[in-house]
């Protein structure tokens, strides 16, 4: 199966984004990843350290995301008439942990390690230098750098806004259903 496929296969999601420069662009960079990467398979991936893929993968977190992204825009929009850009939503939920490929490296038993990448650089910083290299709209790359709370920026648009916090939220349920400090205890409300 080429690449490219399976990246669509794995998110789905993708597809629903119309603009189809950026729907080619987020599944290039996520290809472009996947190759620079140690993991046979993107959902080989672990969500984080500490976590084995077999409890959460990075595929499913980012599934995840995308879909309470796209429930938390949609009600923001349709009840609120709140203007958000689903292709933005979309884009920037799909490749908000794609750094994550070059930040952990295999272990076996389906568990990680951080690389060499992920000791040396802050979350979120080779996801930024593939979206620019590839050119995706700022605004994709603005989500990216802003939805981890290991940057002092802080996300400056709407879709932004809605990543940083179902990123959150789905991180803290994992961790609490695996008896895990949440990061709302690490970082505040």
């Amino acid at each position: 199966m080429q690449k490219r496929q399976r990246i669509l296969e794995l998110l789905p999601a993708i597809n629903q984004i119309n603009d189809e420069k950026l729907r080619d662009n987020v599944v290039a960079v996520w290809v472009k990843a996947w190759e620079a990467s140690e993991w046979d398979d993107p959902s080989d991936c672990v969500f984080t350290v500490g976590f084995k893929s077999s409890e959460c993968n990075l595929i499913q977190h980012t599934n995840c995301v995308i879909a309470g992204c796209v429930a938390m825009a949609s009600a923001a929009r349709d009840i609120m008439k709140v203007p958000v850009d689903m292709d933005l939503m979309l884009a920037g939920a799909a490749m908000h942990d794609i750094c994550k490929l070059l930040e952990f490296s295999p272990l076996k038993d389906k568990d990680a390690k951080y690389s060499e990448t992920g000791q040396n650089l802050p979350h979120g910083t080779i996801g930024v230098h593939l979206a620019l290299s590839a050119g995706l709209p700022m605004n994709v790359v603005h989500m990216i750098a802003t939805h981890t709370r290991v940057v002092a920026m802080r996300p400056k648009n709407i879709e932004g806004i809605i990543l940083t916090y179902v990123d959150y939220g789905f991180a803290d349920v994992m961790h609490l259903l695996h008896n895990k400090p949440l990061l709302l205890d690490i970082y505040g409300k």
